[in-house]
């Protein structure tokens, strides 16, 4: 089992820490059998540690890196710290559903030095409680703290991820699903073990569960939304097999559910081959892809000249990307691209004359293309 969840990655290289640790927990309960922590440290425990450590082996010798994700390694030091009260908020008050705005003050203040003082501070002074009085603690009490080290050391394993852009609700999130449960697990046995009248209990349950789904059912229309746009821009794309094709904004994702995107491999092209069940024949081109918060979100263009074109997005809290992050200046064979602005508007500036291409741009689920003939003029 231990083998198959290293098909998950990085989530796996957390599983020793649980085993050692659920040991020693019970290596403290009264009347337990001490000679079990020997066993599972040596039955389990170091088995993990030598699986994972042929894992990271087999990763280094097949990709040259023990990396398993593109991590930041660059940032400083506070904003690493900063990640862990950012996740609880994130997570327990659901930051992540909450306005840009709102949720930039408060990662802000998150971030700010003397915050960070006092969390980190607090943290300290419950596990050196929790280590001095473990033994004369109750049953209850050892679970809470067992459930509580494993959601800080899960947190503080993501510290090498990049934290979640305040204008996405699903990008990275796939990062907190394994540390959530021991969250809402330690929530249920903090509300049992210290509010005793069962109505309040079912009021809180009730009040808590209904806010879930309600955000549940936000981000599964996100979800829906993007598949629908997708489909549409999939299955009603007019192309011209004699030209080369630009696609000069491809949503990349819909309030972070990914979408199509904007890659130098194409892949609108290898899509189109998964939903159409056949690939175009002319060269097709990735040229930028956006984010969308609204499924009318779109771009419009204007001609320079005879072979520049200007293209902008439609709407604040947009910016471009292309292979998977912000987008840069770039150029290929076929045209050049000079992002002057990447919350709004970049220029393409075509290598060849504009009668070997088609440009196309997308607003909501419609393609529309781009007329050479109106210069200086915003198509929309």
């Amino acid at each position: 089992m231990f083998v198959l969840c290293s098909l998950t990655h990085g989530v796996f290289l957390l599983i020793p820490l649980f085993t050692f640790t659920l040991a020693l927990y019970y290596w403290f309960l009264p009347g337990f059998d001490k000679k079990i922590l020997r066993k599972t440290i040596v039955s389990f425990f170091v088995p993990q540690l030598v699986l994972t450590g042929l894992y990271l082996l087999g990763l280094y010798i097949v990709f040259g890196s023990i990396h398993m994700h593109k991590t930041t390694l660059s940032e400083p030091i506070a904003s690493y710290l900063s990640k862990l009260p950012k996740y609880l908020f994130h997570i327990i008050a659901f930051g992540r559903y909450l306005s840009v705005e709102t949720k930039n003050m408060v990662y802000e203040k998150l971030s700010s030095i003397p915050l960070l003082v006092v969390f980190y501070c607090i943290l300290a002074c419950i596990f050196a409680y929790a280590a001095i009085s473990f033994k004369k603690m109750k049953a209850a009490g050892k679970v809470l703290f067992l459930y509580f080290t494993w959601i800080i050391f899960s947190l503080v394993f993501l510290f090498p991820v990049a934290f979640p852009l305040s204008g996405l609700l699903v990008f990275y999130d796939r990062y907190t699903y394994f540390v959530a449960p021991f969250i809402y697990l330690l929530l249920c046995l903090l509300a049992a073990r210290y509010i005793h009248n069962k109505y309040v209990l079912i009021l809180l349950f009730s009040a808590y569960f209904d806010v879930c789904l309600f955000f549940t059912i936000k981000v599964n229309t996100s979800w829906m939304d993007a598949e629908r746009i997708d489909e549409h821009l999939l299955h009603n794309f007019p192309n011209d097999e004699n030209k080369t094709v630009l696609l000069l904004n491809i949503p990349e994702n819909m309030n972070g559910a990914p979408m199509i995107g904007a890659q130098s491999t194409s892949m609108f092209k290898i899509m189109s081959d998964l939903y159409n069940n056949s690939t175009p024949k002319n060269s097709i081109c990735d040229v930028a892809s956006y984010n969308m918060s609204t499924d009318y979100d779109g771009a419009h263009v204007k001609v320079l000249n005879d072979s520049m074109v200007r293209v902008s997005l439609n709407h604040g809290g947009n910016w471009w990307w292309y292979e998977g992050h912000g987008a840069q200046s770039y150029e290929t064979d076929e045209y050049k691209v000079n992002m002057i602005n990447v919350g709004y508007f970049y220029d393409l500036t075509l290598k060849h004359p504009a009668d070997r291409y088609l440009l196309l741009f997308s607003v909501g689920d419609k393609w529309k293309k781009v007329d050479w003939d109106k210069k200086n003029v915003s198509q929309d």
